[in-house]
């Protein structure tokens, strides 16, 4: 499992760190 900081997705058409976000949204999504 990648870390939170480093990892990165496209959230409704921007792109939005999850350590940004405090939240793990690989588990959501």
């Amino acid at each position: 499992m990648e870390t939170k900081a480093v990892r990165i997705f496209k959230f409704p058409g921007i792109v939005c760190p999850e350590s940004f976000l405090g939240f793990d949204w690989g588990g959501v999504i």
